[in-house]
C-alpha cells in the first residue's frame, strides 16, 4: 500500500533496508512489511518526519535487542 517511490525515499533515508536490487526493482525481507507499515503510521497519523523515525525506529531496535538479551539471560537462570 505504499507507492514504490516512497519506498525508495525510505531505503535512500535508511529506514529499510532491501536484501537484493535487481536494476531498479527493490527486493525485501518478509520483515521490513511491518517496519514499513510503521513508517507509514508514524508519518500519517502522527505526522512524524523522517529524521523523527529514524529515532524512533533506532530506539526500537535497541529495547528489542535489550528484550532478547534479557530473555536469554532468564533462561539461564
Amino acid at each position: 500500500g505504499i507507492h514504490p517511490a516512497v519506498v525508495e525515499c525510505f531505503v535512500e533515508f535508511g529506514l529499510v533496508e532491501p536484501i537484493e536490487r535487481e536494476g531498479t526493482r527493490l527486493l525485501f525481507d518478509p520483515s521490513a512489511v511491518p517496519r514499513l507499515r510503521m513508517i507509514r503510521r508514524l508519518r500519517e497519523t502522527l505526522g512524524i518526519n523522517l529524521a523523527g523515525i529514524a529515532v524512533i525506529q533506532d530506539l526500537v531496535d535497541r529495547i528489542c535487542a535489550v528484550q532478547m538479551e534479557n530473555e536469554a539471560l532468564r533462561k539461564r537462570l
